[in-house]
C-alpha cells in the first residue's frame, strides 16, 4: 500500500470515495497515482464522476467556489502547530490533511473568499507579531 493511499485503510475505491465527495459538496479529482499531480487537460474547468477515477487513481479535491485550504507548509513542528491552533481557534475545527509532517493543510468552506490569497511565510510571521503586540495594549 502506497503511504498516501486512503483508499485501502477505509476499504474504498477511489470512485467511492469520489461518490462520497460528491454527496458532501465537494469536487473531486482524479490524480495520478502516489502523487498531487492532476494530468488532465482544463481540469479546473471539468466536473469529475466516478466513472473517471479508476482503481490506481488518487483523489483530490478543487478548492474555489467557497472551499478554502490553508496550506501551512513550515517544517518546524512548534511553529506549524502553533499556527495550526490559531486556525483552530479563530475558525473552528475542520478536516486536515497532512502529507509530510508537520506539513498540513486545512480546508474550510467560506462564501466570502473564492480566490487564492497567498501569504508569505515572513510576512505572516510579521502580521502575528503585529496582532501580539496590539493585543497586549
Amino acid at each position: 500500500m502506497a503511504p498516501h493511499d486512503i483508499a485501502m485503510p477505509y476499504q474504498l475505491t477511489p470512485s467511492e470515495i469520489c461518490d462520497q465527495l460528491i454527496t458532501n459538496g465537494y469536487r473531486p479529482c482524479p490524480l495520478k497515482p502516489c502523487s498531487k499531480a492532476i494530468n488532465i487537460p482544463d481540469w479546473p474547468n471539468r466536473n469529475f464522476t466516478p466513472a473517471h477515477f479508476d482503481l490506481s487513481s488518487g483523489v483530490g479535491i478543487k478548492t474555489g467556489n467557497g472551499l478554502i485550504a490553508i496550506d501551512i507548509d513550515i517544517y518546524d513542528p512548534k511553529i506549524s502547530d502553533e499556527i495550526t491552533q490559531a486556525a483552530f481557534n479563530h475558525l473552528g475545527s475542520t478536516l486536515a490533511r497532512v502529507g509530510e509532517a508537520p506539513k498540513i493543510a486545512l480546508l474550510y468552506r467560506s462564501e466570502f473568499i473564492n480566490k487564492k490569497p497567498l501569504v508569505q511565510y515572513s510576512q505572516l510571521v510579521k502580521r502575528l507579531k503585529k496582532r501580539l503586540r496590539l493585543s497586549k495594549c
